[in-house]
């Protein structure tokens, strides 16, 4: 199982991920996102892997595959994942192990999973599970789980689910 992995670039996006060029500010980074990309999937596939969320992120216009991988949103910052533009994040099973992926607020107990899924953007849940999800402000989002006009959630192998009770209220 590789390391535990904190993503707290404050420039997370899709070109973000793709960088390639060392004299880049951002290459060191983002080499999380260089070691995971699949040229034959074109995407970036995250098998096995803890990843710590610890500042927004933006799926716009790639794929990003957790498989068997979970993506723990840390409570400190309050960070948020947005998917758009054509931007994919696919949660499938990691048919080596049998490990399911998870979105899950950090420990499993803390109520941070701030998700959007924007025009363009698909959520496409295969396995696994989306727990933890922040309440519902009216000054900061409208929803546990967001999913705007254009937005894709497509839940045919996974759960959502809260602490608190109403995660199937999305």
């Amino acid at each position: 199982t590789p390391p535990p992995v904190t993503l707290d670039n404050a420039n997370m996006n899709c070109a973000f991920m793709s960088i390639t060029d060392p004299s880049d500010p951002d290459y060191a980074d983002s080499e999380v996102f260089r070691n995971a990309y699949d040229p034959i999937r074109d995407a970036f596939v995250f098998k096995g892997f803890d990843l710590g969320l610890d500042a927004d992120m933006a799926i716009d216009g790639c794929t990003v595959i957790l498989e068997g991988s979970k993506l723990i949103f840390l409570p400190t910052n309050s960070p948020s994942l947005t998917i758009s533009n054509g931007g994919a994040l696919i949660m499938d099973v990691d048919t080596d192990t049998g490990d399911l992926p998870k979105i899950m607020g950090q420990a499993g107990t803390a109520d941070t999973v701030d998700v959007t899924i924007a025009s363009g953007g698909l959520l496409d849940v295969n396995a696994g599970s989306i727990s933890n999800l922040a309440p519902t402000s009216p000054t900061i989002k409208s929803g546990l789980l967001v999913v705007e006009l254009g937005g894709v959630l497509d839940m045919s192998g996974g759960t959502s689910n809260s602490n608190t009770g109403v995660g199937n209220r999305l």
